[in-house]
């Protein structure tokens, strides 16, 4: 399903034609041609029908987001000899156009009912999938598992409608669902698109609920006045976008979007009424498979088929008080926010200029005995552009390479490195527990030692180094200062720790020197950058790199969301321990910026 060559053999039937015909095609896929026909569908053709559309359309098109980065499939690529005419930053499977154009189409073809209506959407959905073949842009498993999952959506709508099962819930309990459903898939993926459907989810489902039940609307009418509909309408939804990109990103974005939502399902459609360019009425029931139904509770009666003079219902008008507080507020916080900030370090200057960094983890933890001269070596030779070790200080306040705050895992001897002197550590043989296959020690007895910082810095003197100080008290970061002042490595090293205590010492003591985020700074802007709040409330944080692991337990940490969010901050995500080459591809792919890892010669050149 992933075979170049059947790309590579539709595309043997390319003509300048045929490219622009596809081209023209695909466009069909694009948001706004959905924005558009939904539209045109809600106030000019069937609010109901457009109102399910827009609601299956919206968490179709976020559940093929959340999938393409849980599979974070690549793109076919020119390297495998396809032509490829339109270029697409997110992943491949399953494709987007051809879930939208099926989930779009196929439920207007079984919700209108028409013969007509069924051909042509059907060979809609079939173009629109066969252009993203046809221009390279997927491969013929990624149309094909978007036709899957936009069909399975499609018939689990079809089968609600048809059994009732939402029409005869009451309306508060389908209110606070229509609220509480977006509300609970934002934290699980967020991106500019996750936001812009949930959002629009939001306040298509909670203010249709009312709108549909208290206002009135009958969208048919002549030529003129449907055409007069959709430009005042579109005008508004246009004015409002431009204000919406003032907003800062994450949840603030997402209630903007709601907010434009209640524009299209109560505003608009009153205001049509209020202009006479639709009747303040309701439209008879349609006949369906032999039977007449209208979803959702009947509109109170007592209202004529006349234009003009609409009034709005006690909820509406809640509902609309509500929209525009949020607005306001929303206001407030684009006058006053603070956009993000990073301040300029020479060192995260030059190391970004790589397309990957390859951070060898306590050297080359995996091909040589950890946090020696011999693994610094090693990872360097390998392809590390920046060397991560770890220290703990001596009994006589030395700084030493060591992990653990014993010497037992990695030396032939044991205890406490606090108990125990400089000399004393450097009697103890440094390589004596490495073995490469768990049979094998070949640096046992080779005269491997344990090297202070200060060695380190010394022995390497063009190297760049992630220094992290793995014990709690504040005063380990004025020891390693000193050291890097000593040596004058200010320039080519970075500070990290997991104790909080010791990051602030660190940051006040050398301010000039880039930190990365500890772990309960980590921790509090992963939450805050899952609830879309980062630029309100960490808009310019403490630390210069985001520094996590790919997951934690069960929770996955690293997603394209929280990398945008880092990149919102202009910080840097690394991401540790990483020795296998697929999980790194999927990591890069995520948009990570550097890998920590125990195999730099498994990383390098990726």
């Amino acid at each position: 399903m992933t075979d170049p060559g059947v790309l590579i053999a539709i595309q043997k039937l390319s003509t300048p034609f045929l490219d622009t015909f596809f081209y023209a095609v695909t466009q069909l896929g694009h948001e706004y041609a959905y924005v558009a026909i939904l539209l045109f569908v809600y106030w000019c053709v069937d609010r109901r029908i457009g109102h399910r559309t827009a609601i299956l359309f919206l968490f179709s098109m976020w559940l093929n987001g959340w999938v393409k980065e849980l599979v974070a499939s690549p793109r076919p690529s020119p390297a495998q000899g396809v032509r490829v005419l339109v270029w697409e930053e997110s992943f491949a499977f399953p494709s987007g156009h051809a879930q939208g154009g099926a989930t779009l189409w196929g439920y207007l073809a079984w919700a209108l009912g028409s013969r007509p209506f069924w051909g042509a959407a059907a060979a809609l959905i079939v173009l629109i999938g066969f252009s993203r073949l046809y221009l390279g842009a997927h491969f013929l498993g990624d149309v094909l598992g978007g036709y899957a999952l936009a069909f399975a959506l499609v018939v689990v709508a079809a089968a609600l409608e048809r059994w009732g099962v939402i029409a005869v819930l009451p309306r508060g309990l389908r209110f606070v669902f229509a609220v509480a459903a977006p509300l609970a898939l934002y934290p699980l993926y967020q991106s500019d698109a996750s936001v812009q459907t949930l959002g629009l989810l939001l306040g298509v489902a909670a203010s249709g609920v009312f709108a549909l039940e208290l206002l009135p609307y009958d969208p048919r009418g002549g030529v003129l006045r449907q055409a007069a509909k959709m430009v005042l309408g579109l005008a508004g939804m246009g004015g409002l976008y431009l204000l919406h990109r003032h907003l800062p990103e994450g949840f603030p974005e997402f209630l903007g979007y709601a907010v434009m939502a209640v524009w299209v399902t109560v505003l608009a459609p009153w205001l049509f009424i209020r202009l006479g360019l639709a009747r303040a009425s309701e439209p008879s029931a349609r006949r369906r498979s032999g039977r007449w139904w209208s979803p959702y509770s009947p509109v109170r009666p007592g209202w004529g088929p006349v234009y003009g003079s609409p009034s709005l219902a006690g909820p509406l008008r809640g509902l609309l008080m509500a929209a525009a507080a949020i607005s306001v507020a929303l206001g407030v916080l684009a006058l006053t926010h603070t956009p993000p900030s990073a301040r300029y370090v020479p060192i995260l200057a030059e190391l970004g200029r790589h397309d990957i960094l390859v951070i060898g983890h306590r050297g080359a933890a995996g091909l040589a005995p950890e946090n020696t001269l011999v693994a610094i070596e090693r990872g360097l030779l390998e392809g590390a552009q920046v060397i991560e070790v770890d220290v703990h200080r001596t009994r006589d306040g030395h700084l030493v390479l060591m992990h653990d705050p014993t010497v037992d895992r990695t030396t032939g001897g044991s205890g406490y490195v606090r108990d125990m002197t400089l000399a004393e550590i450097k009697t103890l043989d440094a390589g004596y527990w490495f073995t490469p296959d768990g049979v094998t020690y070949p640096y046992r007895g080779r005269g491997v030692t344990v090297p202070t910082l200060e060695e380190a810095l010394t022995a390497f003197p063009a190297a760049r180094f992630l220094i992290e100080i793995k014990e709690p008290d504040p005063e380990a970061a004025d020891a390693v200062a000193a050291v890097i002042r000593r040596t004058g490595a200010q320039g080519r090293v970075i500070m990290g720790t997991f104790h909080d205590a010791v990051a602030a010492r660190f940051r006040e003591v050398m301010p000039e020197v880039p930190t990365t985020a500890s772990q309960g700074e980590a921790i509090r802007f992963v939450i805050l950058a899952r609830l879309g709040l980062d630029t309100v409330f960490s808009p310019s944080p403490p630390w210069d790199i985001l520094s996590v692991p790919p997951d934690y337990g069960w929770i996955t940490v690293i997603t394209q969301g929280l990398v945008g969010a880092a990149s919102r901050m202009e910080r840097p995500v690394y991401v540790f321990t990483v020795n296998d080459p697929a999980l790194a591809r999927r990591l890069i792919a995520l948009g990570v910026h550097g890998i920590v890892t125990d195999r730099p010669d498994l990383i390098s050149g990726m």
